[in-house]
């Protein structure tokens, strides 16, 4: 039998996608059910709670960043589970390109051949959420809708109107309603919603009582079993306009050790990066600058992104671990920092109250949290001023995301200029001193696997791949 396999999404963003996505995982697991979560696109927040909910596997799928057959990787590794959950990003149809659909929910959506689970938005409207409804079925023709899932309903008679008026006006059955006031809000903040190191929604409750609201709503079975014979019927197709990337061609393993900063101001990770470099190098461990006095020894240092910001003064408080660091680095051990990391390795961070925290300072120059977001977006990288490591002209895809910016020292300069998808915006960024390379990039190793081997070859003291 066919996998049952859907994305949840909706028009737009807050309609509610996260909460029917924790549920029917949390509903499916609970039923014993082995459960593969993705999140689309590059947001590391929402897929953090997944396997709090239940999920067996969590992933992302992105065709910018992994690359079509790297996305297409990442999706097979649900072989072998009974259901499979795809979580959208914003609405539907919105993607990085203006006036085209690239890399939207629906473009993966098609690309993978998963049928769309709708959530509706029903706050401040009645009949005319049929005119969305036609304008999905309209714009996108071939994508089927496993069900219509209405979220934020006010009353039964709010009910009443939305369900006829749906069916009289856009010919659509309602799979189920999803009451306002009726569940509690998980916790955000700049970046999103508060990640699963800070806060266990399934400790809270939070995600039962999803779980059980949408059990009430309608029938998980049946939005299964539909979506199982959609896939069946094999409709999905790879558009044209391809999204491929060549690979490096290199496969090797390095004698190295890698030492991953994980703990709640460390969490951005792609699992698909992680499960590189278990396979490329000796060994990967992890440590938390927030806690351990000493690191662990490693050839190879690697900080995520996450939120040194809001633990800017343990981070600063825990001395004993940045000396360390400054040793380690300055008797030959590599780093590699994305955003977070690289405000961590800096001088200083001065947090959105003004107040200064002292950091690593291996990176010359310091941090600053600003009153408005820096920036947000899909940028190509080529490298202009080669590094120990990076080639001259190397491209690299990465994805950017925050309110900090940083300020270098006077002898430090970036190391690559990009360019932002769908944009004729231009920056400059990357730095490299003292055995460390540090960027607001965030990159995966399915789209960005030559960086990742120059990075390896570069922690083994070996030279370039």
């Amino acid at each position: 039998m066919t996998t049952p396999a859907f994305v949840v999404s909706a028009i737009r963003s807050g309609a509610g996608k996260t909460t029917v996505t924790l549920g029917l995982i949390s509903a499916l697991a609970r039923r014993g059910k082995k459960v593969a979560a993705f999140k689309i696109g590059p947001d590391f927040l929402d897929p953090s709670h997944y396997k709090n909910a239940g999920a067996a596997l969590v992933g992302n799928l992105d065709p910018i960043l992994q690359g079509e057959d790297g996305m297409r990787r990442m999706f097979s590794n649900s072989r072998g589970c009974h259901a499979i959950v795809v979580e959208g990003v914003m609405g539907l149809l919105d993607g990085p390109v203006p006036g085209k659909i690239t890399a939207s929910t629906a473009d993966v959506a098609r690309r993978l051949g998963l049928p769309v689970l709708l959530v509706c938005d029903a706050r401040s409207c009645a009949q005319s959420l049929a005119a969305e409804v036609v304008g999905v079925r309209t714009l996108l023709p071939d994508t089927p809708l496993v069900g219509v899932l209405l979220n934020f309903v006010g009353s039964n008679r709010h009910a009443e109107l939305l369900v006829r008026g749906l069916a009289d006006l856009a010919d659509v059955s309602v799979t189920g309603c999803l009451y306002r006031n009726g569940l509690p809000a998980m916790p955000a903040r700049h970046l999103g919603l508060v990640p699963s190191a800070e806060f266990d929604a399934a400790k809270a409750g939070v995600i039962r009582r999803y779980e059980a609201a949408l059990r009430k709503a309608c029938s998980i079975q049946k939005l299964c079993d539909r979506a199982a014979a959609l896939r069946q019927n094999g409709w999905g197709r790879r558009p044209p306009g391809s999204l491929k990337r060549a690979a490096s061609g290199v496969e090797k393993n390095y004698p190295v050790i890698v030492a991953v900063a994980r703990d709640p101001a460390f969490s951005f990770y792609y699992p698909e990066t992680i499960d590189f470099l278990k396979t490329r190098a000796d060994g990967v461990v992890e440590f938390s600058p927030l806690k351990d006095r000493r690191a662990p020894d490693a050839d190879l240092y690697y900080f995520g992104g996450g939120f040194p910001e809001i633990f800017a003064g343990r981070l600063s408080a825990n001395r004993s671990m940045r000396d360390d660091l400054i040793r380690r680095f300055r008797s030959g051990a590599r780093a590699y920092a994305e955003c977070g990391g690289l405000m961590y390795l800096s001088a200083a961070v001065v947090t959105s109250e003004g107040k200064s925290h002292p950091m690593v300072g291996i990176l010359p120059g310091r941090c600053t949290m600003r009153d408005r977001r820096q920036a947000l977006g899909y940028w190509r990288a080529r490298v202009r001023q080669p590094t120990l490591f990076l080639k001259k002209n190397m491209m690299m895809i990465g994805h950017e995301y925050h309110w900090s910016s940083f300020e270098a020292g006077r002898r430090l300069h970036p190391v690559f200029t990009a360019q932002k998808i769908g944009s004729a915006e231009r920056q400059s960024g990357g730095w490299h001193a003292a055995n460390v390379f540090a960027s607001y990039l965030h990159l995966s190793a399915l789209g960005n696997p030559e960086f990742f081997n120059r990075l390896l070859a570069w922690a083994a003291h070996c030279g370039a791949v």
